[in-house]
C-alpha cells in the first residue's frame, strides 16, 4: 500500500489514496505525526499520532511523495529506516526517548520481590468491537457430529471452498493424527430459527434445522474426505466431532463477520482478488438502497484483511461485482480457470466505464489463464485509441469521426502512428497534437456561414413543440457543421 507525507503549518501528516489516514477503530482522521521508531523489520517504520494511543506500521519501501515539501521529497531517496527518521528531525519529529527521573538511583538487576497487596489482580476479558456485535446473538457452545454440520451457503460465507488448501490440510492430518481442538462459529439456519429468544437445545439434534458452518469449512470438507478415503481408519474417527460456538438470528453480514474473527486466530489462506468480488457480489445482490452496498463491503473487508479498506481502494471490486447477471457469468467462468491462484485485476481495471455488452464480449475472449493479458493489452490499446479520436474531434472541430475521415483522410493516421506511445487523457504527445493542428488548417481558415432550417409537420400542419424544437435544433447544429467542412474542402 502506497503512502506519503503532507506538510500542514508545520505538522506532518500521513496520506493514503491523496487522503489524510484514518484510524479504523474511531474512524477519525489521524492527528499530526508524534514521532517515529523503527519497526519489527529493516523496512518498516511505526508512526505515533499525536492523540492516538495507537501508533501505524508502514513500509519504507512503500513510501511516496505526495507533497511539494522538498524534505517530504527527499525521503524517497533514504538509504535505511535510520536516515529517513534522522530527515523527519526537520520537522522536530524523531525517536521517542524515556528521559530518566532526575537524580533518580540506577536500578538493581536483582528483581524484587513484590508484596502481595502489589500484584494485580488477572485482567477480565475485554471483548472487542467486532465481537460485541453480535455477542447478544451467541447462544452456546456445543458438540456436534462431523455429519450435524453444512457448509454455509454463498451469502454466509467467506470465501469459496479450495481444493488445494483442503488437500494440504488433508496431509497435515495425516502426518499428526489427533483430534480437533478448534472451537468453530457455526450458524442455525435462520430461515427457520430468527430469533436467539426462540432457541432451544433440542435444535441442535433437529435434523430439519440445518447448522451453517461459519468458520472451518476447509477443515469440515478435509475431515469428510479423508474419513471416507480411509474407513476402516480407527484414529481417524476422532476427527466426527465438532465442537461449535452456536449463534442464532445473524445477518448475512454478521455472519461473515464472525468467520472473519475465526479466520483471524487460525493459519488461513491468502484473500484473493476473487474472493473480494464475491463478498461484495453477494452484498449488491441483497439489493442495498443506494450505494449502502459498498459501505458495508467495506467493513467486511477491513476486518477480514485486518486493514482499513477505504471505498476508495475498491474501485475494481465494486465494478466487477455490480456487473449484470450476463456479464458476471463470464466473471465466474474465468475465476474458474484460475483456481487456487489470485486472478490479476488488470483486465478488471481496463474495463471500468465501458458498458455491459463491450464488457461481456471481451470477457468472452479470455478462454485461458494465458488469455487475460492479450485481451487486457487489446483493451488498453483501444482505450487509447478512444483517447486520440476525441482529442482529434475536438481540436479539427468535427462532429464524428465519419466527418473526420471524409475531410481528414491524409491525416487520421496519425491516430495509429501514436498508439504504441504513453497516452491517456492526462497525457496526449506533442506530436499528435501538431498533427491535429496541421489537419484542421489543411482546410481553408475563412469564415464561412451556413444556415440550415428545419420544419416538421403533421398532416401538413407545422408542429410548435418545445420538445421537437429541441431536438430540431441540435440536428440543424450537426448539419450546419457538416455544410461547412465539406464546403472548406471543396474549396481548397
Amino acid at each position: 500500500m502506497a503512502w506519503g507525507l503532507e506538510e500542514e503549518n508545520g505538522d506532518v501528516y500521513v496520506v493514503i489514496n491523496g487522503k489524510k489516514a484514518i484510524s479504523i477503530d474511531t474512524h477519525d482522521e489521524y492527528g499530526k505525526i508524534e514521532f517515529v521508531d523503527h519497526g519489527r523489520t529493516a523496512d518498516e517504520i511505526w508512526i505515533r499520532f499525536a492523540g492516538s494511543k495507537q501508533g501505524k506500521r508502514l513500509l519504507r519501501s512503500k513510501y511516496s511523495p505526495c507533497s511539494e515539501n522538498v524534505t517530504l521529497k527527499e525521503l524517497e531517496n533514504s538509504q535505511s529506516t535510520s536516515d529517513f527518521i534522522k530527515k523527519l528531525e526537520a520537522f522536530s519529529i524523531g525517536k521517542k526517548k524515556i528521559t530518566p527521573t532526575k537524580g533518580k538511583k540506577r536500578r538493581s538487576n536483582r528483581t524484587a520481590i513484590p508484596e502481595a497487596s502489589g500484584i494485580a489482580s488477572p485482567k477480565d476479558t475485554v471483548l472487542s468491537y467486532e465481537q460485541e456485535i453480535v455477542h447478544d446473538k451467541k447462544v452456546g457452545c456445543f458438540q456436534v457430529k462431523e455429519r450435524r454440520l453444512t457448509i454455509a451457503p454463498d451469502e454466509y460465507r467467506c470465501r469459496n471452498i479450495d481444493g488445494k488448501w483442503v488437500a494440504t490440510l488433508k496431509k497435515s492430518i495425516r502426518q499428526a493424527p489427533g483430534r480437533i481442538i478448534t472451537t468453530l462459529p457455526a450458524l442455525l439456519d435462520p430461515s427457520v430459527v430468527k430469533d436467539p429468544a426462540e432457541f432451544k437445545k433440542d435444535n441442535i439434534e433437529d435434523l430439519g434445522i440445518p447448522i451453517f458452518l461459519l468458520g472451518g469449512n476447509h477443515l469440515l470438507t478435509a475431515c469428510r474426505e479423508i474419513m471416507q478415503e480411509e474407513p476402516a481408519n480407527d484414529i481417524l474417527s476422532e476427527y466426527q466431532n465438532f465442537e461449535i460456538e452456536l449463534y442464532v438470528g445473524l445477518t448475512p453480514e454478521e455472519a461473515k463477520l464472525v468467520g472473519n474473527i475465526h479466520n483471524q486466530r487460525c493459519s488461513t489462506k491468502t484473500l484473493h482478488f476473487q474472493d473480494q468480488v464475491r463478498q461484495a457480489r453477494s452484498i449488491y445482490l441483497r439489493d442495498e438502497v443506494g450505494d449502502q452496498w459498498k459501505d458495508t463491503t467495506a467493513v467486511i473487508l477491513s476486518h477480514i484483511q485486518q486493514k482499513e479498506c477505504l471505498k476508495s481502494s475498491l474501485s475494481i471490486v465494486y465494478g466487477v461485482a455490480s456487473y449484470s447477471e450476463q456479464a458476471y457469468r463470464e466473471v465466474e467462468r474465468i475465476f474458474e480457470l484460475f483456481g487456487s491462484l489470485d486472478v490479476p485485476k488488470q483486465l478488471f481495471r481496463a474495463l471500468l466505464g465501458f458498458g455491459e455488452d463491450i464488457i461481456t464480449r471481451y470477457l468472452r475472449n479470455v478462454e485461458i489463464p494465458h488469455d487475460l493479458k492479450k485481451v487486457t493489452d487489446i483493451v488498453l490499446k483501444e482505450k487509447k485509441r478512444d483517447v486520440l479520436k476525441s482529442v482529434f474531434l475536438k481540436r479539427t472541430g468535427c462532429e464524428s469521426w465519419e466527418m473526420a475521415e471524409e475531410l481528414y483522410e491524409p491525416y487520421i493516421s496519425a491516430v495509429d502512428d501514436y498508439i504504441d506511445m504513453n497516452v491517456n487523457r492526462k497525457y496526449i504527445p506533442t506530436g499528435f497534437i501538431r498533427a491535429c493542428d496541421a489537419a484542421r488548417d489543411s482546410l481553408p481558415a475563412q469564415n464561412i456561414t451556413v444556415s440550415v432550417s428545419v420544419t416538421v409537420e403533421v398532416d401538413g400542419e407545422e408542429l410548435e413543440d418545445r420538445q421537437v424544437e429541441a431536438v430540431c435544433g441540435e440536428e440543424k447544429r450537426k448539419f450546419e457543421s457538416v455544410v461547412k467542412m465539406k464546403v472548406k474542402k471543396n474549396e481548397c
